[in-house]
């Protein structure tokens, strides 16, 4: 009875090592070997890795399309389409640039309106 139990301890540990391998491996439409989707080649090691963060679909070519970002697309940006990046979310930076840019034209809008206005008296 002991070595039965062992052997399915040992069998379920074995199975758990070789599902995430497997899984990265899919059958091409020619019938060659391709990654999965969600996966990408690596040729110098000539097998399958996870997409780069930003990055996902049939050999990571495809951006995470806004408003998500990061690993698997799991991520959601809170900011304007321009300042969301697709790896790395939304950054102060850019909310920061967008604020200056929002004051410049609000500032220049008005020095127009002021300027029109002593022009037509």
């Amino acid at each position: 009875m002991k070595n039965a139990v062992k052997f399915c301890i040992d069998f379920f540990i074995l199975f758990q090592l070789l599902v995430p391998v497997s899984l990265q491996i899919c059958a091409g439409i020619d019938g060659r070997l391709a990654c999965c989707t969600g996966y990408k080649l690596n040729p110098e090691r000539n097998d399958c890795i996870i997409c780069d963060r930003g990055f996902r679909g049939e050999n990571c070519n495809t951006r995470c399309p806004y408003p998500t970002y990061g690993k698997d697309c799991q991520s959601k940006c809170n900011c304007n389409v321009t300042y969301c990046d697709h790896i790395s979310g939304c950054t102060e930076s850019s909310e920061e640039d967008f604020s200056k840019h929002l004051s410049y034209k609000t500032v220049t809008k008005d020095l127009i309106n002021k300027v029109n206005t002593v022009k037509s008296k």
